[in-house]
């Protein structure tokens, strides 16, 4: 039976319409709002919170099998808003705004469509946009109509949309000739519309990653991005209500002089929503205003007596606020005009509809229902009562297995619900060997599905009496056992404990840039052949008549190079990190760079040398081959608390096959700090420990020895393996103590610095050497180390990334493992962008205080740290600070960080000394000072400090109050963009990448990448290593191409100098027809239908992609004469082509009237004669085509 059939009726019955169903709690909740749904109701879900608000949503969108990506396609709405003050001077979180104003517009215009919606309770609270808006500020588009375009951008535009260049994010949009491209916060995806002239000729949605069409569509609609939206009179309305409000406050006119002028502008100025009511003119409205109330209707909240005690907290939080500015001459609206009383509003909406309340005490006399379930929770202290036992004999998945058998006995169908097909996979091997039939469900599970009536196939595959437990994708945040539906649900959390989950957001993701896409005149380039040029623009020249772009490059003595577009693969941005130096122009023609790059490819021979030495030495070595991996190390690794990234999951698996040969290991790990390389090791440090092997992690600090020491004693806890720690904090005694126990076999897993290395530190059975930035340690230390290597399986880590391309390059030379993808939860740093405020800091820090987490802030000018530090003591005197900064001696740094990883204090004022190099899981905000003077990278690393565990991470980037120029605004503009992690992050990596390669390499090989840029080092590296394993090619010159065609992207046609380059290299790079049509077809997607200069262009690729194949140096045209009919003279140098003449006469004896071969060995092939010069490069392919298919003449 329907667990939500008791209810109905029970309504049904109460003269109140109003009953309570006590003790429901968790995802029951959602269960009973699903069976709602499934009964032709719309139920309203209230949470207690934000956070229990957003698992209300997730719960209910797997029960309904949606994702929650696409679940307000589906009807599934969430009504959320912001819990903070609506005075803070702080950016709004963008994505929250639209997704709000998606449910506000379908609750307003498309009731009938919502399914099912759940509200976060401060959304009862706060007052919000009126209905009018979206009269006022939508726009709606349908094939075949006539619109006026330049009306819809700077509607568009009003509405709160950004304009940019590539559509990534919702509420953004491009506009590229004839196609404009939109992301509508009403959809999952954004749409492209294709003008003709006025007319919309097609409209498709599109796939903002890879920015390809997806889908037709007939119609489209675009709300407001943002709250205020600049229509007709909205600005003069604006202006005069802030204007009246300063009058009356006695607010100096130069305070208002640059919020009027943002506002006269119709600039959605920094803060802008604190001003939110004044730019509505019937003012905002409470939530009853769009909170359906029809007869399908029935609200679903815990307590209704919370929102009146959460209404008196925000009012008076709000009210305090508002005199606080309004005592400094600050520009306030009341309180009232923001905020309503949430049980008035809560009232209002549910006039005469029906309550089911849930509370956990009944007070009073109410018409009660009870629903019968039970929780799964105790699954998992079970487990853990098992896993932490001694008994190797104990079956640690027995609570598990024991009811999985149960409840099948009981005719339950059990689903066990995991994130990931990967987590799934993990479950399946884990009960498989328990001799239970487990199954992985295709598609998603759905509650409708499974309570179907009769025995509809998709039921009948959930109704298998053989199974024991069913493996369904998706997330739940808790278990429950629902007997009247035959159903079990396990969470992963049941299993394994608690895990981090996913933002609901969409996250902003996508290849990285071209290395061509953001250069800029000024910019250093590298030429294969002519070495460091700078790059000083695009320019178009006519050469023998024909029109193309060129790149202009100028070199010492200011001479000049014009590169064709066509020949791009020669060059390379020069790149040696943001703390490279301008490198020394080349001379055009000299011979310096020749010198360079010779001696540049000898030392890259010397060390290349030197790795195959040792690759082979290691290889020749009988070491310690540990056993498969079995149940206990199966069910450690599921315990990992977040989704591992194929990066690192690929990584796990290549430490374990090594692990289990007798060859030592000695593999190196790469990836920022926070992208998982230390579970990597744990995990390897797991099989040791299993196989009876001891485990020494060796770290360059004190500080990073502490950390690791915690670190491995949490991820451990549940398992009895034994640690201990060696550094200068410990005393001589302990230490000795240690190092005895160490020798007996006492201790499992030992953590220290170099003092590891000293001779009086004996191991039992030394397994497993992990070694943490080793590039970090002097000489005598490697020296040490390498004698370990010889017999020991090595794990080294650095803690910055390389590029994937060099990554490559050490292929079958040093066994590397690249984790280069940022986990999904690095992504969900709550960032916001302040004006620096007493109010501001303080909330933020004792917010975190009080949650017993810690705070870093970060203050870069060692001069007036001193006075910050301060400052926050008499801020919040809360606060226990410690204070650090790179001018301070080792070990006076060192106790500072200790103390704070100690939790002897709770904030950390210092420099950027700690965007690397230190991660503390307890500390999660992040205020950074001045954060508009700092690059990307570092605030992209500085916040990377921050949301590393299972709480959410905040980050406040503080800027400088009153008012700011324009570039100030400019760089705020691209903090606020930076919030979302997207280009930001593409941006901040390059640099990172390029100083993690210097770690690895170290200084001599540092000195070669500056010397002929990065980009070219990894081309003579690989070259080198290729020279060595005897497996080297020729290097290939680039054919060169003469044809009378115009073979460009005009600027008409694609005006953004970084997007044609962009394309040129893409399509230079393409090495197969289907790679270069995909890129013409996108191009044709994105700007309409291309010119003939640019199908000129993909032709002519195509022609020098077959003079690659053959080793042909270069082709020309020839136009017809008299004597001779049009052809194309095919050139080869003997040096580089495999191509005998041989070969070629017995080619050309074969096609003896088309095809001829000069005394200077050129081929030439007769065109057919044609109208249309586009013939030529079509025969052309066609012909070149035809040599790199012969066999006799393809290069082997």
């Amino acid at each position: 039976m329907s667990a939500a059939t008791p209810i109905l009726e029970r309504l049904a019955k109460s003269r109140t319409r109003r009953i309570a169903a006590p003790h429901v709690e968790g995802p029951m909740r959602a269960h009973l709002a699903a069976e709602l749904v499934l009964q032709g109701k719309r139920p309203v879900l209230v949470g207690q919170d934000l956070a229990d608000a957003e698992g209300l949503y997730r719960d209910l969108a797997f029960l309904l099998g949606l994702t929650d990506e696409v679940a307000a396609d589906h009807g599934l709405l969430f009504f959320g808003a912001d819990d903070k003050s609506p005075y803070e001077e702080r950016s709004p979180d963008s994505r929250a705004v639209m997704e709000r104003l998606n449910t506000l517009y379908t609750l307003h215009k498309e009731p009938g469509s919502v399914r099912a919606l759940v509200v976060a309770p401060h959304a009862l609270v706060r007052r919000h946009v009126p209905p009018s808006l979206f009269a006022r500020a939508g726009d709606y588009v349908m094939v075949g109509e006539e619109i006026d375009r330049a009306a819809l951008v700077r509607r568009l535009v009003e509405g709160g949309y950004n304009q940019v260049n590539t559509v990534e994010d919702p509420g953004t949009f491009s506009v590229r000739g004839g196609i404009i491209d939109v992301f509508s916060p009403h959809r999952s995806q954004p749409v492209r519309l294709d003008l003709f002239g006025d007319e919309v000729e097609s409209i498709k949605h599109f796939d903002p990653t890879s920015q390809r069409n997806t889908a037709d569509a007939e119609d489209a609609l675009f709300l407001p991005a943002r709250e205020i939206a600049y229509s007709s009179g909205v600005a003069e309305r604006a202006i005069e209500a802030v204007e009246k409000m300063a009058e009356e406050a006695l607010i100096p006119t130069r305070k208002l002089h640059a919020v009027l002028e943002d506002i006269r502008n119709e600039i959605q100025f920094f803060g802008i929503e604190a001003l939110l009511p004044l730019f509505h003119e019937e003012g905002l409205v409470g939530a009853d205003a769009y909170l359906p109330r029809d007869d399908k209707t029935i609200y679903l909240i815990e307590d209704e007596g919370q929102l009146a005690t959460l209404s008196e907290d925000m009012g008076t939080e709000a009210r305090m606020a508002y005199e606080r500015a309004t005592s400094h001459h600050g520009l306030a609206v009341p309180p009232e005009l923001h905020l309503a009383d949430a049980d008035e509003v809560f009232a209002a909406a549910t006039k005469d509809v029906p309550v089911v309340s849930m509370p956990q005490v009944v007070v009073g006399e109410q018409d009660t229902v009870t629903v019968k379930y039970q929780s799964t929770e105790e699954i998992r202290a079970e487990i853990l009562r098992a896993t932490r036992a001694q008994d190797e004999e104990q079956d640690i998945l027995h609570p598990l297995v024991h009811r999985l058998r149960s409840w099948r006995g009981d005719g339950l169908t059990t689903l066990i619900v995991c994130g990931t097909r990967g987590q799934a996979e993990r479950v399946k091997a884990l009960l498989e060997p328990k001799k239970l039939q487990v199954r992985l469900l295709d598609g998603r599970f759905s509650l409708e599905d499974f309570m179907a009536r009769g025995n509809p196939p998709q039921k009948a595959r959930l109704r298998d009496r053989t199974v024991h437990a069913y493996l369904v994708l998706g997330e739940i945040t808790q278990g429950y056992l629902l007997r009247s539906a035959d159903l079990a649900v396990v969470s992963e959390e049941d299993i394994f404990g608690q895990r981090v989950k996913r933002g609901r957001r969409r996250a902003t993701t996508g290849e990285k840039l071209s290395d061509l896409a953001d250069l800029a005149p000024g910019d250093f380039v590298v030429h294969v052949d002519y070495g460091i040029g700078q790059y000083k623009g695009m320019t178009k020249l006519a050469v023998n008549g024909v029109d193309s772009d060129y790149l202009h490059i100028e070199y010492k003595g200011q001479d000049k190079l014009y590169l064709p577009v066509h020949r791009l693969r020669l060059i390379s941005k020069y790149t040696v990190g943001a703390d490279g130096r301008s490198p020394a122009l080349d001379k055009l023609g000299g011979t310096t760079w020749a010198s360079t790059k010779r001696k540049v490819k000898d030392t890259l021979l010397k060390m290349a040398s030197e790795l195959l030495r040792l690759y082979a030495m290691r290889s020749s070595v009988e070491g310690q081959a540990f056993p498969a991996p079995d149940e206990t190390y199966r069910q450690f690794e599921a315990e990992f608390a977040f989704e591992p990234t194929p990066d690192q999951q690929k990584a796990v698996e290549q430490v374990l096959v090594d692990l289990q040969k007798a060859t030592p290991m000695d593999r190196l790990i790469c990836g920022d700090v926070g992208y998982g390389k230390t579970e990597v090791a744990m995990r390897a440090a797991m099989m040791a420990v299993l196989a009876k092997k001891q485990v020494a992690v060796l770290v360059p600090t004190t500080v990073l020895a502490a950390q690791h020491y915690a670190v491995f004693q949490e991820r451990f806890k549940n398992y009895p393996a034994r640690f201990a720690l060696v550094s200068r904090f410990q005393t001589a005694a302990e230490i000795k103590d240690t190092l005895a126990e160490l020798a007996e076999g006492k201790i499992d897993v030992i953590i220290g610095t170099h003092r590891l290395l000293n001779k009086d530190v004996t191991f039992k059975e030394l397994g497993l050497l992990v070694i943490d930035e080793e590039h970090r340690f002097g000489v005598s230390h490697k020296e040490r180390l390498k004698k370990y290597r010889a017999h020991v399986h090595v794990l080294s880590m650095s803690a910055t990334p390389i590029p994937r391309t060099l990554h490559m390059g050490f292929m079958g030379v040093r066994d590397m493992s690249m984790i280069a993808t940022p986990p999904l939860d690095r992504l969900a740093v709550k960032t916001e962008v302040h004006k620096f405020d007493e109010d501001t800091i303080r909330d933020a820090m004792l917010r975190e205080i009080r949650r017993g987490g810690q705070c870093f802030v970060v203050h870069n000018r060692v001069a007036s740290i001193g006075s910050m530090a301060k400052f926050l003591e008499r801020l919040v005197p809360e606060a226990r600070i410690g204070v650090g900064h790179g001018q301070m001696n080792e070990e006076q740094l060192e106790k500072v960080m200790v103390d704070f990883m100690e939790k002897r204090t709770n904030v950390l004022l210092s420099t950027t000394i700690i965007e690397s190099g230190i991660d503390i899981s307890n500390a999660n905000t992040i205020l950074i000072n001045r954060a508009d003077q700092l690059g990307l990278a570092q605030l992209y690393q500085l916040k990377g400090r921050v949301g590393r565990g299972k709480t959410r991470g905040f980050a406040y980037f503080l800027i400088p109050p009153g008012n700011m120029t324009k570039k100030a605004r400019q760089r705020i503009g691209v903090l606020q963009k930076f919030t979302e992690l997207g280009a930001g992050y593409q941006v901040a990596s390059k640099d990172l990448e390029i100083r993690g390669a210097g770690n690895i390499l170290g200084k001599q090989q540092s000195g070669s990448i500056a010397q002929v840029g990065f980009e070219m080092y990894q081309a003579l590296l690989q070259e080198a290593i290729a020279e060595l394993k005897g497996s080297a090619r020729k290097s290939l010159r680039e054919p060169e191409v003469q044809v009378p065609l115009p073979a460009f992207i005009p600027d008409a046609y694609i005006p953004a100098p970084g997007e044609r380059l962009s394309f040129y290299q893409r399509l230079n790079n393409a090495d197969t027809d289907e790679a270069a049509y995909d890129i013409l077809q996108e191009i044709t997607e994105l700007y309409g239908n291309p010119p003939g200069e640019v199908e000129n262009l993909v032709q002519l690729m195509l022609v020098k992609q077959r003079l690659w194949r053959i080793g042909a140096i270069g082709m020309d045209y020839g136009a017809a004469t008299k004597a001779m009919p049009p052809r194309i003279v095919v050139r080869f140098d003997p040096d580089q082509t495999q191509v005998t003449p041989d070969q070629i006469v017995a080619y050309v004896q074969r096609h003896p009237r088309s095809r001829k071969l000069t005394p200077e060995g050129k081929l030439l092939l007769h065109l057919v004669p044609f109208e249309d010069d586009r013939e030529i490069l079509a025969q052309a392919k066609e012909l070149v085509g035809e040599l790199a298919k012969d066999k006799a003449l393809t290069r082997s």
